[in-house]
């Protein structure tokens, strides 16, 4: 009876089946089938080592570097989800949506972005503009010294422009928000992801990415990679800092 009623709800909710893409960066070497890189600062550095994406400025200025997801994503097919772990290191972190793709100027076209910002303090936050809003606006303390885990669930409703959203730092554990995306001037049905640091000031400092899933109905099946590592007992601990704390 409930596989039934799985199978109605699919065929007659109208969304598509979520595809799911993952990425531990774990090989040490940016895979150009899903990634591309976004670069404003010429002295800017991206690599994939230590089993993650570091992202290193050189340079003063607010440009950015990065990555751009290199798939095509659709919100209005249904759920979508992202979640990521990431470092800061007197930077400002940032997963930007916009309707273009591009590999320089994502600031000209409509974008929006939920970021963590360094300014004294530093928190989690839906990013203030006039391309899109979110009700209510939110602020989730963080720090720099860690790793912390971030989700972005954003979920169609009968208006093509706005989106429930929920976000969380640390499965809640640092803090939750939810309420009503508006995309505004972006186009719901073309969104590409950008993971982009940047920096006023601070030679060598940098931002760092892994664990990127992002599941959407416009990915079809399992894509990426991830190793299937299950560490028991103490292991999870040490594979952690094993990892994220080179």
């Amino acid at each position: 009876m409930k596989l039934m009623f799985a199978l109605f709800w699919f065929l007659f909710s109208g969304f598509a089946i979520a595809g799911t893409f993952n990425d531990d960066f774990n090989d040490n070497d940016i895979d150009k089938e899903f990634w591309v890189i976004y670069k404003e600062s010429p002295t800017g550095k991206i690599d994939e080592i230590n089993g993650r994406i570091e992202v290193t400025k050189l340079s003063g200025g607010w440009d950015g570097v990065g990555v751009r997801f290199n798939h095509l994503l659709d919100l209005t097919k249904g759920q979508f989800i992202l979640e990521f772990d990431m470092l800061l290191k007197n930077t400002d972190g940032h997963a930007y949506f916009s309707s273009s793709e591009v590999e320089t100027g994502l600031w000209d076209p409509p974008v929006f972005a939920f970021n963590a910002i360094f300014d004294g303090r530093t928190v989690w936050q839906f990013e203030k503009n006039e391309d899109a809003s979110v009700n209510p606006p939110f602020e989730i303390p963080v720090d720099q010294t860690d790793f912390h885990h971030y989700k972005v669930e954003l979920t169609p409703t009968a208006d093509a422009k706005e989106y429930k959203f929920y976000t969380n730092v640390d499965k809640g554990n640092l803090g939750e928000a939810s309420g009503i995306l508006n995309v505004g001037q972006l186009d719901p049905k073309t969104i590409y992801i950008y993971f982009i640091a940047e920096q006023e000031s601070g030679i060598n400092e940098f931002t760092c990415y892994d664990n990127v899933s992002i599941s959407s109905p416009s990915i079809e099946g399992n894509l990426g990679h991830k190793e299937p590592i299950e560490p028991k007992g103490k292991l999870v601990t040490t594979w952690a800092n094993i990892k994220h704390n080179d």
